[in-house]
């Protein structure tokens, strides 16, 4: 009996020296958050607080003061971050080695407060280490560096907030993003003048904002968002000289989008794309093309593409054809494959809906419809198709 008292006083005394050890080693810390503004204060972190692992609060780095920080060395041990991550202004600072360690910014609330990281304003920072960064439950904001040339993100699955890469003049893709999901508020890439394709960005599937992708000169491809499903917001191209196509947007739920501004790029025209199809088709709100390449000119020219994509892609296989086109009075449908028709409905030009027949019977009755260009959509079973129709 004796013995085993000992034993478990023994056991006892060993799991509380463990979790004396853990509890020593590990700890939360700055509550009010902390800022640095010099790199005596970075290199005197882990010797001032060796056991401070998780930063309750923001962590501010340079800020509007002038820095004599020139690495992040001195931060190696962190590993979560509750509040904000800024690093703002440090002219002598190349990299952000020393956030290694870093899995987390603005994963917990504290204060009710969700944090983010903003990098900006930091003239001669050329890479980012943050590859252990999974999370940034709030807003991530790369600004104005213009020597940034390699993102360390690799292991970024989820932004919260806003995601925002503006003026960047070194750089050439978000590569490092690739294993990126979501973003939970709007996207904002613009005036990246060297940025010539969203590489990177293939792995994103929801967007819970709206999508701008604003003058960004040497922007040739946007094919890296074809995973992209919901956007919850606008969309706005504009000023992307060197964009011919639209292609990589094809997969975007049309009734996620609520407004389409396609602007003032010079070479863009092919935006026949399937969403922006079905989007014109039925929308939802406003709506401005102009000012780019024949075809995408206005939306009465993306709309003509439209149609005529559809006709393309359906007529090797289902053989539905309108007669007479153009009509006046009357219109018939000829129906080779003696599908069931279920519905018709004919659109203006505008993509209002002007006319709807359930069941149509042998022909349609056009006579209260004005002259012009109009557009018909038949639903057969599961198969969607539209044909231009000319009214005389």
């Amino acid at each position: 009996m004796y013995n085993e008292i000992i034993m478990k006083k023994l056991v006892l005394l060993i799991i509380s020296s463990v979790i004396t050890f853990s509890t020593s080693f590990s700890q939360p810390c700055f509550p009010e958050g902390i800022s640095f503004t010099t790199q005596n204060e970075i290199d005197n972190f882990p010797v001032d607080n060796p056991n401070c692992t998780e930063i309750l609060g923001h962590v501010e780095i340079g800020l509007d003061v002038e820095t004599d920080i020139t690495n992040l060395l001195g931060l190696e041990q962190i590993v979560t971050i509750d509040g904000s991550l800024i690093i703002y202004n440090n002219n002598l600072l190349e990299s952000t080695d020393g956030l290694n360690k870093l899995t987390s910014v603005g994963g917990n609330l504290f204060v009710g407060a969700m944090g983010g990281v903003e990098l900006y304003g930091n003239e001669i920072l050329e890479s980012t280490n943050m590859n252990s960064l999974t999370n940034v439950g709030g807003e991530l904001q790369i600004l104005g560096n213009p020597e940034l040339i390699v993102l360390g993100l690799s292991n970024l699955l989820e932004i919260g907030g806003d995601f925002t890469v503006w003026n960047n003049a070194s750089m050439h893709n978000l590569s490092v993003l690739e294993q990126l999901i979501s973003i939970g508020g709007v996207v904002n890439i613009g005036f990246n003048n060297s940025l010539t394709s969203l590489s990177g960005l293939e792995s994103l599937i929801s967007v819970s904002g709206s999508f701008t992708i604003l003058v960004n000169p040497l922007l040739t491809d946007i094919s890296s968002l074809e995973n992209l499903s919901s956007i919850n917001g606008f969309i706005k191209i504009q000023e992307n000289n060197a964009l011919e196509s639209l292609v990589g947007l094809d997969n975007v739920e049309s009734s996620s989008i609520n407004g389409m501004f396609i602007i003032n790029n010079q070479n863009l025209s092919q935006c026949a794309v399937n969403s922006f199809c079905e989007f014109l088709t039925t929308p939802t709100g406003e709506i401005e093309i102009f000012g780019n390449a024949y075809g995408c000119e206005s939306q009465q020219q993306v709309i003509e593409a439209c149609v005529a994509v559809d006709i393309n892609e359906i007529n090797t296989n289902i053989k539905f054809s309108i007669y007479p086109n153009p009509a006046s009075s009357m219109l018939f449908i000829k129906n080779e494959n003696r599908l069931p028709i279920e519905e018709i409905s004919i659109y203006n030009q505008l993509g209002q809906k002007l006319l709807y027949i359930n069941q149509p019977e042998k022909y349609i009755d056009i006579k209260k419809l004005q002259q012009g260009i109009y557009f018909m959509e038949i639903i057969s079973d599961e198969l969607k198709i539209k044909q231009k129709l000319i009214i005389k």
